[in-house]
């Protein structure tokens, strides 16, 4: 309970804050770059995507195929499978590229930024 008087009682709760001092960079980023990076996130969550079903897909049946068999025969469905699974793979590599260029494009707006004294700037 709390006195208003003696202050905090010995069963009450004391909350004594204590405030930190957080600083966040702000870039101002213009549409086009904007624009650009949307574009490298749609192409890359779209060849992720597709790459993902492309070679988990095939890649799973052609290994449940492989150990049913008693003999391993390589024939055109294995091949077809493989092929299948290798297309995935390269569309997989192409969107980490995708997402490797889109991150350089968020380190480069911030590395072409220049911080200013705010405490100079007259409204």
């Amino acid at each position: 309970m709390f006195n208003r008087r003696d202050g905090p009682t010995v069963s009450g709760a004391l909350v004594k804050p204590k405030y930190l001092v957080r600083r966040t960079r702000y870039v101002a980023v213009n549409e086009a770059d904007l624009d650009e990076l949307l574009t490298y996130n749609v192409v890359h969550k779209s060849l992720f995507g597709l790459g993902i079903a492309l070679f988990s897909g095939p890649f799973w049946v052609l290994a449940s195929y492989l150990i049913d068999r008693k003999d391993i025969t390589f024939g055109i469905d294995t091949l077809a499978l493989g092929a299948i699974s290798l297309c995935g793979a390269v569309l997989l590599a192409a969107s980490l590229v995708i997402f490797s260029m889109r991150q350089k494009k968020v380190r480069k707006i911030f590395d072409e930024t220049e911080e200013i004294d705010t405490d100079s700037i007259v409204a």
